[in-house]
């Protein structure tokens, strides 16, 4: 039992590094680097993927002249037509090469809110080293080995949606033994009470 609830366990983590990569519009890969520069900046696993999700739209918007981001892009002299034709990773990787050129500390975290909405603040913790210390931060998880292969990934994500449908099938079929034997189990607790009722009264 012990191992099945591992295998469930690491099953349902790398379920779920598919399907947030999916969601923010990164690969795999990219996703679980960012998330390790992320853990050595000091900015949580849920800081870096909600911040992601709102550059990703942001990001978006400002190509079309909307938002509050295109400000924020057009202070850094970057084309946000440029950066939405891009991977994901590598616009962010853009952005915090001008990110480090900005001097005032007001300013960056008003930058930063305009292209990470308002709790994206902590992410000029990972932008400060620039692109190349971003870059650095990757490749060395990368060498040791923690970025896991998306083939992998893939394959857990199938894994964790057949036994999701085979939990569904299991819950229905319990439940209607239960309701089958529903009957019985009453006549037996109507039973025992008679019995109980009966032994108190002698």
């Amino acid at each position: 039992a012990l191992v099945v609830r591992q295998v469930r366990r690491v099953v349902s983590e790398l379920d779920e590094i598919g399907k947030k990569a999916d969601a923010i519009g990164l690969t795999t890969d990219a996703l679980q680097e960012l998330r390790t520069v992320a853990e050595e900046a000091g900015v949580s696993q849920e800081a870096l993927d909600n911040s992601m999700m709102q550059f990703s739209r942001r990001l978006g918007e400002a190509r079309q002249g909307l938002g509050q981001a295109r400000y924020a892009l057009d202070d850094m002299n970057l084309s946000a037509e440029e950066l939405a034709q891009m991977p994901l990773d590598q616009a962010l990787q853009t952005v915090a090469d001008e990110m480090v050129k900005v001097e005032d500390a007001t300013s960056r975290t008003a930058l930063a809110q305009q292209l990470f909405g308002r709790s994206g603040v902590p992410m000029l913790n990972l932008l400060r080293e620039g692109a190349a210390g971003m870059e650095a931060m990757r490749q060395n998880a990368r060498d040791l080995g923690i970025v896991i292969d998306e083939d992998l990934i893939r394959k857990a994500e199938e894994t964790e949606n057949k036994l999701g449908l085979l939990t569904r099938v299991i819950n229905a079929d319990l439940s209607e033994a239960l309701i089958n034997i529903a009957p019985l189990l009453v006549g037996v607790a109507n039973g025992i009470a008679a019995i109980a009722s009966t032994v108190n009264y002698m």
